[in-house]
């Protein structure tokens, strides 16, 4: 199957600042799902393709934390900017549209011709605080992302607020060769030096950063087995 590529996804600050296996998951996704931009991972084949050294599940709930990839009800996952990159405007006239627009209503996806508001059908995505009963009562949700805390950086204070310890715990699993504690200090010290480079996504920023100290080979020590702990200038 032929498909457009966006071929100035080399210039943008997202795409660049992405560790290489993000970038590769990136493009496996762009390549692997269907034309509405659904695709069902699996996950021992994205491994073998990626060859990274972060698990799969990890790079794809950093693409759904930034927002660019949504997790659905029945486990599949959308690219969101996949079907306006690839088609435009759909319109119910266009043979090569209809074909899209009933693959989007059959995963109860929103699209612009039969759907100009947008919402989905209900049960469609995964949303903070719904669960899977039937009743009316709401459960206790299933989004892995519902209760994570946004991590925010004051140029004024030079620190870093919104770290908890299950960060820095997840953090050390997922990247096992890296001293996580003075990986978030060095990257807050580069936040301070570099205030023109802004970053509306510190939680996104932090991770990208211990993965890419991650794959050049780690900066623990071999014989360091401490529990990593937030750094000075951090706090919850």
């Amino acid at each position: 199957m032929k498909r457009f590529t966006e071929t100035t996804k080399w210039d943008d600050p997202w795409f660049l600042d992405l560790p290489a296996d993000h970038k590769v998951m990136w493009m496996y996704l762009c390549d692997k799902c269907d034309n509405a931009g659904v695709i069902d991972i699996s996950i021992r084949m994205a491994q073998m393709c990626v060859n990274g050294t972060v698990g799969i599940e990890q790079i794809i709930e950093d693409f759904c934390t930034s927002e660019r990839v949504v997790k659905m009800e029945n486990g599949k996952y959308w690219i969101k900017s996949f079907v306006s990159f690839q088609y435009g405007v759909l319109k119910e006239g266009s043979n090569l549209h209809k074909s899209v627009i009933q693959l989007l209503e059959h995963h109860g996806l929103p699209h612009g011709s039969a759907n100009p508001s947008g919402t989905l059908k209900q049960g469609s995505l995964k949303g903070p605080g719904k669960g899977k009963g039937k009743g009316k009562g709401k459960g206790k949700g299933n989004n892995s992302n519902t209760n994570t805390v946004i991590i925010s950086f004051d140029y004024e204070s030079n620190s870093i607020s919104g770290i908890t310890q299950k960060d820095l715990d997840d953090w050390g699993k997922a990247y096992p060769a890296v001293d996580v504690t003075g990986e978030i200090l060095r990257a807050k010290e580069w936040l301070a030096s570099n205030p023109t480079k802004r970053k509306k996504n510190v939680r996104r920023f932090l991770t990208n950063w211990l993965s890419r100290v991650q794959e050049s080979g780690g900066s623990r020590k071999q014989d360091d087995s401490t529990t990593s702990s937030l750094p000075p200038g951090c706090s919850v």
